[in-house]
């Protein structure tokens, strides 16, 4: 495993950390910060500056599940050579109405975290790879279609069914 991996791999798990870690997290500058911050370590603890190794031409941006919406954050900020988003979802609200159908309206202000992908979306300007499920039991299809309508540059949208 080259040591780019290792890092993205390092970025993903901090980035988990700090959302976990974090009691409010409305604000996606705070993740970039965040990550400004890690890689500024990263870079001192690997002795090596990941920026210069890292060009738009060898980065793809992935993200999984709930991270799909940092991804795509990521993704409209910053220049890669692809986005690859796996079990997507257009907006928080659609998880929360998902789970309890209440968000509604001027109830939607009481959402603490308010993750907009389709917006970012739309100022995504890689080619961008979506898997979702049929089957998926967290993050219904139907958000990351949702989603997909977004994307000037989308490649494919890769529906699986038993998995």
């Amino acid at each position: 495993m080259n040591r780019v991996v290792i890092v993205i791999i390092i970025l993903q798990i901090t980035l988990l950390f700090i959302i976990l870690s974090r009691s409010v997290i409305n604000n996606p500058r705070f993740i970039s910060n965040s990550i400004s911050i890690i890689v500024d370590k990263l870079n001192k603890l690997l002795n090596i500056n990941i920026l210069k190794i890292m060009s738009k031409n060898n980065i793809v941006i992935m993200g999984y599940s709930i991270g799909t919406g940092v991804a795509a954050y990521c993704a409209s900020e910053n220049e890669a050579s692809g986005l690859i988003l796996v079990a997507p979802y257009d907006k928080a609200l659609s998880l929360y109405n998902d789970a309890i159908d209440s968000f509604h309206g001027s109830m939607q202000n009481l959402a603490k975290y308010s993750f907009d992908s389709a917006s970012y979306a739309e100022n995504v300007n890689e080619p961008t790879l979506i898997f979702t499920s049929r089957a998926d039991e967290v993050i219904n299809y139907s958000h990351s279609l949702d989603l997909a309508g977004h994307f000037s540059k989308l490649d494919d949208v890769v529906i699986l069914d038993d998995v």
